[in-house]
């Protein structure tokens, strides 16, 4: 259980930005995400979401116009990821909260993977959270700021 102190309790409350990543690889993955934003946004609070398909984040955005921005992200591609933090801290000021819930399984023995499939899996789910946290770091140490990743099946933060 991760504690903190009083002043970091209170910097985590006044979160004004949430990046919620998602490569939408499945549909269950698309409505989780929105489920988790809502809330965010129906307290006030802005969002940037990035994903590959930005359309299904259209009703999101028609309800809370001033409070989200929807940019496209492949987060293997670390231009775009560069370029996203950027927007979204001109846009919002900062980047607060950071979560990212990109990934994907891989279901196959491992003497029956594919190198490609299986260096494309290790790309998305374990390099891109990195250089997410990478391109957000140094903005967020000038503030509380907290990081989220997970999977499908875990949860890490």
């Amino acid at each position: 259980m991760t504690t903190f102190s009083d002043n970091t309790r209170d910097k985590l409350m006044q979160v004004s930005v949430a990046t919620i990543s998602t490569a939408l690889f499945k549909r269950g993955l698309r409505n989780q995400t929105i489920q988790d934003v809502q809330p965010v946004l129906d307290a006030g609070y802005r969002a940037v979401l990035t994903a590959r398909r930005t359309d299904h984040f259209d009703d999101l955005v028609a309800k809370h116009r001033d409070a989200v921005l929807v940019l496209e992200l492949d987060v293997t591609n670390q231009q775009q990821i560069d370029a996203a933090v950027s927007v979204a801290t001109d846009r919002f000021g900062a980047v607060d909260v950071l979560v990212n819930n990109a990934g994907y399984g891989y279901l196959a023995a491992i003497e029956e993977g594919e190198d490609a499939e299986m260096r494309a899996l290790f790309e998305t789910d374990l390099f891109a959270p990195i250089n997410l946290i990478k391109a957000v770091l140094p903005g967020m140490r000038a503030a509380v700021g907290v990081t989220s990743s997970t999977s499908a099946r875990s949860a890490a933060s």
